[in-house]
């Protein structure tokens, strides 16, 4: 009878080293699924990031394009006055002068 009684006892523990084991399983099998969803979640920040160093990237260059028109025109912009503050002087004098 004794020797009965540890057979069921060696049993009943067998069945729950099973279950247990099934709840194991499933448990991996949700950490599994979580971990995939990170996974694709990290894959689409990445991606997100990498456009958005490129856009960035994009942005920096039309800045300093647009920085060096500004120069560009800044520059014109003083021959244009200066040309201006000559062909006033010269008419000012014209205007003083007789005309040929």
């Amino acid at each position: 009878i004794a020797g009965e009684d540890k057979i069921k006892a060696a049993d009943v523990e067998i069945e729950d080293i099973k279950a247990q084991i099934c709840l194991f399983e499933e448990k991996a099998c949700k950490v599994q699924q979580a971990k995939s969803q990170l996974e694709e979640a990290c894959s689409k920040c990445i991606e997100k990031r990498t456009e958005i160093v490129e856009e960035v990237k994009n942005v920096a260059s039309k800045t300093i394009e647009t920085r060096v028109k500004i120069d560009n025109v800044k520059k014109k912009k003083f021959e244009l006055d200066s040309n201006y503050e000559t062909l006033e002087g010269h008419y000012a004098i014209m205007r003083l002068s007789p005309p040929f």
